[in-house]
Formats: C-alpha cells, sequence, structure tokens
C-alpha cells in the first residue's frame, strides 16, 4: 500500500515547526532581567526621579546628602526605585545606610 504525497500537508507541517522554533529562539533569546522587572523595581536616575518629586536637583542631591531619601550608588551614579521615593512621599523613608557627600 503506497501513501499519498500531500504536498499541502507538508508545507503545513513544515510552518508549523518553523513557529515552534522561532518561539524557542525568541525565549532563549530574552533576558530575564528585563522580562521579569516592573516599572517599580527598574532604578530611576537623578533626571528621571526629581521631576517626579517636584524638586529641583539640587535639592535631591541635598536629600541624598542629608539621608533624607533612600538612594543606590552603582557606576558613580546615584538610582533610586520607586518604592523608596514613594516611601518617602509618604513620610516613611529611613535614614539612608549610605550616608555621604555627594559629589555632583
Amino acid at each position: 500500500m503506497e501513501q499519498e504525497f500531500n504536498l499541502s500537508e507538508f508545507f503545513k507541517t513544515v510552518f508549523s515547526m518553523n513557529d515552534k522554533l522561532d518561539k524557542l529562539i525568541q525565549q532563549t533569546h530574552r533576558s530575564p532581567e528585563k522580562e521579569n522587572k516592573s516599572d517599580e523595581e527598574k532604578p530611576l536616575t537623578v533626571d528621571e526621579t526629581y521631576p517626579l518629586l517636584r524638586i529641583s536637583r539640587s535639592t535631591l542631591y541635598r536629600y541624598c546628602s542629608e539621608g533624607k531619601i533612600k538612594f543606590h550608588k552603582g557606576d558613580k551614579l546615584i538610582y533610586f526605585f520607586r518604592r523608596d521615593i514613594d516611601d518617602f512621599l509618604h513620610g516613611r523613608s529611613e535614614e539612608n545606610p549610605l550616608r555621604f557627600p555627594i559629589k555632583k
């Protein structure tokens, strides 16, 4: 008994396998760090933070130096997280353990 070759079914199978391979490639090339970070977990720069607080850039630096707002330091820049900004705005900010003068 000889089976008929169905060209249409062959191409459907090939395209289906190609789609599955594309999805697998995309999944393996995604950075889990980027994928799992919500907006609250992404660090904000000084330029992104001071407008949120409706203060000047120099006031933000002063608050950091005085330990009034929590910040993180990396690569000679300081960063803020949204949760820390929210805590500061709601009066729940703790003294920053990294308190030291900030060089502008």
